[in-house]
């Protein structure tokens, strides 16, 4: 008779939160539920792929916030499927608020499979959940242990290769448009990050520096409303 093995989660307890940054997440929240509002009214999405785009963008941008408030205080690389999953809480309870009619139009493993993009590699700890094992009490010990052993391994997913990014592209002039644009029409930089698809570290990375990737670029370009010169 088969017998199968629970689904252990993985998630873990991050520390608490210091004011800062709480403030800092609640200001996102309020500006992602803004994106999303935007979009939907309280019965139906009228523009579901801006939505998702808007739930992706500001998701990563969450991520990136939470990385940075707990880099002094635990090693990321054996936290960051902790922190992706808090960064999707926090980002999905705006999109459940919405209290749409179907819900189900988008799901947490989106949202994950985009943190993992955003981040070019799969995260440490990913899948959160490990998958059903099943055994026979027929199967020898150790037969049974290397069934097991290669399910739980699973296919192996290399790493994004850097080939297939965009490439960089090279515009302090740009970035200096940017700037004039944000302060000439009073538009938060975390706004303007939803609407042109990437996160606020992507943004101060580029005003910093006047590089960024063509395809970001490209974005930011349309959501000024101009051309990418």
């Amino acid at each position: 008779m088969p017998r199968q093995g629970k689904a252990v989660s993985t998630d873990r307890e991050l520390p608490p939160k210091s004011l800062a940054t709480q403030g800092i997440l609640d200001t996102k929240r309020e500006a992602l539920s803004r994106a999303l509002r935007s979009q939907c009214d309280y019965l139906r999405c009228f523009n579901l792929p801006q939505a998702k785009d808007y739930l992706r963008s500001h998701t990563c941008s969450i991520y990136d916030t939470l990385r940075d408030a707990y880099s002094s205080k635990i090693n990321l690389w054996q936290w960051e499927d902790a922190i992706a999953s808090e960064a999707i809480r926090i980002a999905y309870s705006c999109w459940k608020n919405l209290s749409l009619l179907p819900d189900g139009a988008f799901s947490r493993e989106e949202l994950m499979r985009s943190i993992v993009q955003y981040v070019g590699r799969p995260l440490n700890s990913i899948p959160l959940i490990r998958p059903v094992i099943e055994t026979t009490t027929s199967d020898a010990p150790l037969l049974a242990m290397a069934k097991a052993a290669a399910k739980m391994a699973g296919p192996t997913t290399p790493p994004i290769s850097k080939s297939r990014l965009s490439p960089m592209v090279t515009a302090p002039q740009a970035a200096r448009k940017l700037e004039k644009y944000l302060s000439e029409k009073g538009v938060s930089q975390t706004d303007f990050a939803g609407h042109a698809q990437t996160t606020d570290r992507t943004l101060r990375n580029f005003r910093s520096t006047g590089k960024v990737r063509k395809d970001i670029f490209e974005n930011i370009a349309k959501a000024m409303q101009t051309t990418k010169r």
